[in-house]
């Protein structure tokens, strides 16, 4: 054993409040780099509740400086992505990007969504005291999410049976 080639890193770019040029430049620059299946990873949390983030097939771009947005559809950005992809949505009303996704794509495309949240829905985890980012953390580090909520929970004194309730596990 050992002698097998270790598979190089795949690249990871973050876009941290990008305006919608520069994030389809890098979308667009991480698909030339591969044709294997590529992760596009969408959060928006802290930003007002607006009701643009309730538009089908729009992703809302958060400027925190300014405190302004941009509206991108996604299909723009799946025309930059292609597939295969992975779309993350972690964010409020995600349901409603899933299901969007889901009608734009013809049959049979490689293309796997996962969300947050129902169409219809916000975010439950604040009224729970936990944090905003919990789906990303599930997914990113199971275990560390896992003994997080643990504490999280037993520290507020929180009953097993309402998160299990409110997170719907």
């Amino acid at each position: 054993g050992g002698d097998a080639a270790k598979a190089a890193p795949a690249p990871c770019r973050a876009c941290y409040d990008p305006a919608q040029e520069h994030l389809l430049t890098v979308v667009g620059a991480t698909r030339r780099l591969t044709k294997e299946r590529i992760v596009f990873h969408y959060m928006h949390h802290n930003a007002p509740s607006v009701p643009a983030l309730r538009e089908e097939g729009k992703l809302l771009l958060y400027f925190q400086d300014s405190n302004e947005f941009q509206r991108l559809d996604l299909s723009v950005v799946h025309e930059h992505l292609q597939s295969p992809a992975v779309y993350v949505f972690d964010c409020p009303y995600a349901g409603r990007l899933v299901q969007s996704l889901d009608s734009m794509l013809p049959e049979g495309e490689e293309v796997v969504a996962l969300g947050t949240c129902g169409g219809q829905e916000t975010l439950p985890w604040s009224r729970l005291g936990l944090p905003a980012d919990l789906f990303t953390a599930c997914l990113m580090s199971p275990v560390r999410a896992a003994l997080s909520l643990y504490r999280v929970r037993n520290a507020a004194g929180v009953m097993a049976d309402v998160c299990s309730n409110a997170l719907r596990f």
